[in-house]
């Protein structure tokens, strides 16, 4: 890659649209500031006569020394193109699909280490075959030019490649709101509030990446939606099992609710089961046959969670955060109709399986 070709994406990161909302409400007015790429300070007169400005996005998380490679380091919101890409933090995969070399290095054991170990395993495993180079329980040190590619050095190694992409997570970026003036509680830069969404300081709410929860799009929506609720009075708690978390790799992955480890913990009698894409006619029609559904419940039967690794999984999700918030039970879920062939029907399949009533999979 040319000098003149690089491009400096460090500044495209304080744009990041953030989805923050910041709520303030008063006896005579309600105040309602969304942060997103296109302002990152909102400077607002509300009715009562004052004003309240907010500023700030989530900003890159870890702890990695740039050196003087800046114009080669891309975060995972900016956009490029080369043919070849070292991947600091293990959950991007777009550039390997498009043509490019990627290396993925993760501090974790295992890819997704915030997810159900099997995932990780499998997502691993997968990529492999598809010719990443993927290195696990591996700490970036620096990255640093080096002639016309930029230098990752490892604790025991070195990759080379035209681009070093950043994607380590975020941390909130609530410096500036002023918000300890306010006397609102603050805890290692997020906003602390309670199950309604609301601070510590009475008719002031806070939703999105600033208050540390999962840092989705679709996340601050569901608790603005509750914040807004509870700003009108009806008392509403944020529930974070109904938030389906989405990877889109290829192939995708999907999950809702426990995993399974997680199900065992806290529900003793617990099981889970999976059925394998293999089995469905949809899948082997279209030839994707590599995934599997993983549903897990109590002992009494009711569902916790879902994990889909297949295509289309994060379309199908939906219906697991639908079954969870009606606090379905598995044989509720086993007694419901899919069309044939489509991918929905694993989720019947599924419930079979569970039930011991197994009809496309032994």
């Amino acid at each position: 890659m040319q000098n003149k070709k690089k491009k400096l994406f460090l500044k495209g990161f304080k744009n990041r649209d953030a989805s923050i909302i910041f709520f303030s409400v008063a006896a005579s007015f309600l105040f309602v500031a969304l942060i997103t790429s296109a302002a990152t300070t909102i400077s607002t007169n509300v009715s009562t006569g004052g004003t309240l400005t907010v500023t700030g996005a989530a900003t890159l998380n870890g702890n990695v020394t740039l050196g003087d490679a800046a114009a080669d380091v891309v975060l995972s919101t900016g956009g490029f193109q080369a043919s070849s890409t070292a991947l600091v933090g293990g959950n991007a995969t777009f550039y390997n699909t498009v043509g490019s070399k990627v290396h993925v290095v993760e501090l974790m054991d295992r890819l997704l280490p915030t997810m159900d170990r099997e995932l990780g395993k499998r997502l691993e495993v997968v990529l492999k075959k598809q010719g990443v180079d993927i290195r696990t329980s591996t700490k970036v040190g620096s990255v640093r030019s080096s002639g016309d590619k930029v230098e990752a050095l490892l604790q025991d190694s070195k990759i080379e490649s035209e681009v070093a992409l950043i994607c380590v997570g975020r941390r909130p970026n609530t410096s500036g709101l002023g918000l300890e003036g306010l006397g609102v509680l603050m805890e290692k830069g997020r906003i602390v509030v309670n199950e309604f969404l609301e601070t510590n300081v009475k008719g002031i709410f806070a939703i999105g990446d600033c208050i540390g929860g999962p840092m989705l799009a679709h996340a601050a929506s569901y608790e603005g939606m509750i914040a807004c609720d509870n700003i009108a009075g009806t008392k509403k708690g944020v529930d974070y099992n109904l938030i389906p978390s989405c990877i889109f790799t290829e192939p995708e992955i999907a999950v809702c609710g426990l995993c399974e480890d997680e199900a065992k913990k806290a529900y003793p009698g617990s099981k889970a089961v999976k059925f394998p894409y293999m089995a469905s006619s949809k899948a082997q029609v279209i030839t994707r046959p590599d995934g599997f559904i993983k549903m897990v419940g109590d002992a009494s039967g009711r569902l916790l969670g879902i994990e889909i690794m297949g295509h289309n999984a994060c379309d199908l999700i939906g219906e697991a955060s639908l079954a969870i918030a009606m606090k379905a039970n598995i044989e509720d879920m086993a007694a419901a109709v899919h069309a044939h062939p489509t991918l929905s029907e694993i989720f019947g399949d599924a419930s079979h399986l569970f039930l011991g009533k197994a009809i496309h999979t032994i």
